[in-house]
């Protein structure tokens, strides 16, 4: 009823699907956003003639590695989907005054979603010992690379702080 992804997209758009890849699991274990889920999305946004890449910075192994073990790399084979595992921090600078109140300087994500025109975040739900449900919001807090993720874990140790840093993380 709002237009689905026909409102979001254009013929052409270079979209980047984030799910939720923490590890190198079976999709049994309910560790990663379901690869079915994943597939139906990938197969609406190629019908509409996207270029579609899905990426990720699991904290165990790599983006390709999740991917294989939940067996997307064969089942996506046919639609031409590239698998990205976010490697270069780019420090975000917030330039407008909506982003007056920002509180995290020195915040860096993931260059590589630059490099498109479209990210739709494709969650999990769960749960976070710092932060109690957190919906689709934290999903996006893996476009903050590896190590600079574990940081931030640390110098937001308390629930309000961290909270504030995934709204961050997903305005950036």
């Amino acid at each position: 009823s709002i237009g689905g992804f026909k409102s979001i997209v254009k013929r052409g758009d270079k979209v980047l699907i984030k799910p939720n890849f923490v590890a190198p699991n079976p999709v049994e274990t309910a560790t990663n956003t379901h690869p079915e889920f994943i597939k139906a999305v990938v197969e609406i946004l190629k019908e509409l003639g996207c270029r579609v890449s899905i990426g990720d910075s699991p904290m165990i192994g790599n983006c390709i590695e999740v991917a294989h073990k939940l067996g997307l790399d064969k089942s996506l084979k046919k639609y031409n989907v590239n698998f990205i595992d976010f490697k270069k921090p780019k420090e975000v600078y917030f330039d407008n005054n909506y982003f007056d109140n920002i509180k995290f300087r020195g915040l860096a994500i993931a260059e590589e979603i630059s490099y498109f025109d479209k990210v739709i975040n494709l969650p999990k739900l769960k749960t976070h010992l710092q932060a109690g449900v957190t919906l689709a919001t934290k999903n996006m807090f893996g476009c903050v690379v590896k190590r600079e993720k574990l940081a931030w874990h640390y110098i937001t140790s308390d629930k309000r702080r961290f909270c504030r840093l995934l709204v961050e993380v997903s305005q950036a």
